[in-house]
């Protein structure tokens, strides 16, 4: 067992808050499939074991799909760049 899993060194483990402060249920909800895809296709790419835990604020309501994934990709550059 390495790392709290079975022969798994490469994983992402991911987890998102989205409070209701950020807007009504559809909003929410189109944030977190948004969100989720994101760093779905984030793994295939990943070359090293890390935790996310992603907080949603209000200003990424108004951004579309790839501003968002531009964002988030920025911001995890340095966490995701291999030994």
């Amino acid at each position: 067992m390495i790392n709290g899993f079975y022969g798994c060194n490469d994983i992402i483990r991911f987890g998102y808050v989205i409070s209701k402060k950020i807007g009504k249920s559809t909003v929410r909800n189109k944030l977190k499939r948004q969100v989720k895809e994101i760093f779905r296709n984030l793994e295939k790419k990943n070359t090293k074991s890390i935790d996310i835990l992603f907080i949603a604020k209000k200003p990424m309501v108004n951004l579309d799909f790839y501003s968002l994934k531009d964002q988030i990709y920025n911001n995890l550059q340095k966490y995701l760049r291999s030994n």
